[in-house]
């Protein structure tokens, strides 16, 4: 390190090994910028992008397709038959408070 301490502000050191290369740059004061790449790790960094924008698009159509469709027939049928059960009970309901109310007074 004393021979990166030395360095003026600006320059910086270079080193490659195979496919690996770091690179230190000095900026002003104690500061100290490292870069380091690996071909290896960039291949597999946009790989792995590439892989995760294809899995966004892929959900993103399936998730608009499920929310453009309505319920089935046989759901339909459920979704109708509870509402008029709630109706016909609520009738009920009202009818027999009625008629214990009207045998209090």
């Amino acid at each position: 390190m004393p021979q990166i301490e030395s360095l003026p502000v600006g320059a910086g050191y270079m080193h490659q090994s195979d496919r690996a290369t770091i690179n230190i740059t000095k900026a002003e004061g104690d500061t100290l910028y490292l870069t380091a790449t690996c071909d290896s790790l960039q291949r597999e960094y946009l790989r792995l992008e590439e892989e995760l924008l294809r899995f966004r698009d892929s959900s993103t159509h399936e998730s608009v397709s499920l929310m453009t469709r309505g319920p089935t027939g046989w759901q339909s049928f459920w979704i109708y038959f509870g509402k008029f059960s709630a109706i016909i009970f609520s009738f009920v309901l009202i009818i027999k408070m009625k008629k214990s109310n009207s045998s209090f007074c």
